[in-house]
């Protein structure tokens, strides 16, 4: 199939986006074969397939044994986003972790996922009303992948605390209800103690900018008390020297002999003053 698919010139060509087209392209994936993908994609075999058999395509790379170098994955992963190959299917509001989380085998890909901005808060359904895959994988007791989640959510800022809080929420009651079926670990108290590293880094940062807009504030204040003080010295000594010019003159009007041209000469440059 893959020969027929590849072949240079064909009299019924392989149409985009088909059955064919689909197997193959898994066959591809689960290998990260590079050099096919190329030759799929050049042709346009591809297209906008975005998922399999309602799994995500970004999914389906590497196999399940997780023997494959996590370099091969990597570019594989990037050459999709290259060719625009969406990393959510928005028509199920599905993230490739929620094909993912059963399979612990799979770290490598699972984070480097991550790395490539995939949403562990992403609800899954076509209402939006799903559960997200913190809270799958919460429910199968896997701390390694709960503290890759955690790690990618902290370089995220548009997360309300109250949404984190709803999610870590769910996250525990479903943690609860897989120790009873099959879970072997307790990821409980990672969830508790990431919500309150969140809830006082929040505080902090709250605090943080009071104190420097008070800060920012205080130098203002004080800039207006120092233009208050010096507009009041400078109308103070403005009146020392009104009083000092009064005191001139009338010492002057006292002293002058009207006959003295001298005397007149200074009295008239003292009132023109």
């Amino acid at each position: 199939m893959m020969e027929y698919l590849l072949r240079p010139k064909l009299r019924y060509p392989a149409i985009q986006d088909s059955l064919e087209v689909a197997e193959a392209l898994e066959i591809v994936l689960s290998k990260a074969d590079t050099a096919t993908l190329v030759l799929l994609l050049e042709r346009q075999l591809v297209g906008n397939l975005v998922s399999i058999d309602e799994k995500c395509v970004m999914a389906l790379v590497s196999k399940r044994n997780g023997d494959l170098p996590k370099t091969a994955i990597a570019a594989t992963l990037d050459m999709l986003m290259e060719h625009s190959i969406a990393m959510e299917i928005k028509d199920l509001h599905k993230s490739p972790l929620h094909d993912l989380y059963a399979f612990h085998d799979r770290i490598d890909l699972f984070q480097l996922l991550l790395d490539r901005r995939a949403d562990p808060l992403r609800k899954s359904g076509k209402s939006g009303k799903g559960d997200t895959p913190l809270v799958h994988v919460s429910e199968t007791g896997s701390k390694e992948l709960v503290r890759m989640m955690f790690k990618s959510l902290d370089t995220r800022n548009d997360i309300p605390l109250e949404k984190l809080k709803t999610e870590l929420e769910r996250a525990e009651y479903m943690a609860t209800w897989g120790l009873e079926k099959r879970a072997k670990t307790d990821v409980r108290p990672l969830l508790r103690r990431y919500y309150w590293r969140k809830k006082y880094q929040n505080m902090s940062t709250a605090i943080n900018t009071v104190s420097s807009k008070t800060q920012q504030e205080e130098p203002k204040k004080e800039s207006k008390k120092e233009s208050k003080k010096g507009k009041l010295e400078a109308q103070k000594e403005k009146r020392r020297e009104r009083r000092a010019r009064r005191r001139r003159k009338a010492k002057i009007k006292d002293e002058v002999l009207f006959w003295d041209p001298k005397s007149l000469v200074q009295l008239l440059n003292v009132i023109r003053d």
